[in-house]
């Protein structure tokens, strides 16, 4: 790590990051085959692709609530991590096995599972994402959790693909799959490595604190100077305490806000995404070799951009950052489900990955800043509407897709998401003032509200 990075970052947040990569093997091959794996080998219909989506978040629901409370009361935040690896390994077993014998219950009940164990490791890892980064560089640091994930994802899926034509080439159907067991193992692996590598104790939070009470002790060494500031406290005493109640009431219709916001988005947001890569063999090409490797570079190396995106983020008024990317997701999508050509597609779906991306940056970055002794309930509060969210997104979407046709839910979310745009500046407007950690960005931008 570059020695200026020593402010930014605690020196074990390297490993942090890179060990993720393990974690992530499997979530390109997995995401792409499951869908396709329902419908042409298990018959599965829209609605029942829906359904495989829908139950695994609410499997990750469930644990986001319970994980969000044992984050702050647990000292150990490695340990849930290392349980959640452990789930999610064995899970992909299951999962394996559920393909083999052509079990589409079992293949549902899997994803529950695994969705469950989801919640164990994502939390308490975002929390010492969050912990082990400084505040100006928060989305920078989500975005080097992404870039690790897409490394991860690039070699699982040249892995799992190699796997795949091999066991049709030799008819072999135990090892087309064997890529599943493999990335069950890596996940195991990435455990055990999070229990050895990462050092709980050395985060961002406590060093700043120091520093911050360092300077306070100086301001009042003289003792005239700390009379003086505690008559002024006692004479503004009423005053105070009258903008402190005005400000946690416009905080907390904030966050129920940026809560119904984020239910919203994910189920938009969900509408159509599981049913992308059927839509692209459905209407553009059915060759599973082509497809994958249509869709294989959009995702991965959008994902390596994150770190990029992240800084930028950082940077960017959140307010103008939300307009650009809103209007130019929706904008995209349009173009993506009306092109017959499979390279515009990719390069379409690479541009509409990298905006779904950057937004979630930006809404991590806030989310890990409302709070530093309640961020894992934070967290876990959000993702629990997150994932209701995305619970109802894909059954909704399969529905309408099965009804009326395959473009269709990609038409519905085009439009809801223009219609979020102003509940986005309205959330960003009450929350950034009462941020409990505020970037220099923030400060601009309140400072620009203030003189308007």
């Amino acid at each position: 790590m570059k020695a200026e990075d020593h402010r930014k970052y605690t020196k074990d947040f390297k490993t942090l990051v890179n060990i993720v990569m393990l974690n992530t093997l499997g979530f390109f091959f997995m995401d792409f085959l499951i869908p396709i794996i329902a419908r042409d080998r298990l018959e599965a219909t829209l609605t029942q692709v829906g359904l495989i989506f829908s139950v695994m978040l609410i499997g990750f629901m469930i644990s986001s609530f319970i994980c969000g409370i044992l984050t702050d009361i647990i000292e150990s935040k490695v340990i849930l991590i290392l349980i959640g690896s452990f789930g999610r390994g064995i899970t992909y077993f299951i999962i394996y096995f559920s393909i083999l014998f052509d079990q589409l219950i079992g293949l549902i009940i899997s994803n529950f599972i695994l969705g469950f164990f989801v919640g164990f490791f994502w939390i308490p890892l975002n929390t010492l994402i969050s912990e082990k980064s400084y505040k100006d560089n928060r989305a920078h640091a989500f975005g080097k959790r992404q870039s690790r994930s897409a490394i991860g994802q690039i070699f699982g899926t040249m892995a799992g693909i190699g796997l795949f034509y091999l066991g049709i080439f030799l008819n072999n159907h135990f090892i087309m799959f064997l890529g599943i067991p493999i990335y069950g193992i890596t996940n195991i692996l990435a455990g055990i490595l999070y229990k050895l590598k990462i050092d709980e104790s050395d985060v961002i939070s406590k060093k700043i604190q120091i520093s911050q009470i360092d300077r306070e002790l100086e301001k009042v060494k003289d003792l005239e100077g700390l009379r003086k500031s505690s008559d002024s406290l006692n004479d503004n005493n009423t005053k105070n305490q009258s903008s402190k109640l005005i400000k946690s009431k416009i905080f907390f219709v904030g966050i129920i806000l940026l809560l119904a916001v984020v239910l919203l988005s994910n189920i938009n947001g969900t509408l159509a995404k599981p049913f992308i890569n059927i839509y692209l063999f459905e209407n553009i090409v059915d060759n599973f070799l082509i497809a994958t490797f249509a869709y294989l570079p959009a995702g991965g190396f959008a994902t390596l951009l994150a770190p990029k995106m992240g800084k930028l983020v950082d940077r960017l008024n959140p307010s103008l950052a939300i307009i650009i990317l809103s209007a130019s997701g929706a904008t995209i999508t349009w173009f993506l489900i009306n092109t017959p050509y499979i390279w515009v597609f990719s390069i379409l779906l690479f541009f509409d990955i990298a905006i779904v991306m950057t937004t979630d940056l930006l809404f991590s970055s806030l989310l890990s800043r409302i709070s530093l002794t309640h961020r894992g309930k934070i967290l876990g509060m959000s993702n629990t509407f997150i994932n209701f969210g995305a619970i109802i997104g894909p059954v909704l979407g399969g529905f309408v897709g099965d009804l009326l046709g395959s473009r269709y839910p990609f038409i519905i979310s085009i439009f809801v998401e223009l219609c979020l745009i102003p509940l986005y500046l309205i959330v960003i407007r009450l929350l950034v003032p009462n941020l409990a950690e505020k970037s220099q960005i923030d400060d601009r931008q309140i400072k620009e509200e203030i003189h308007i």
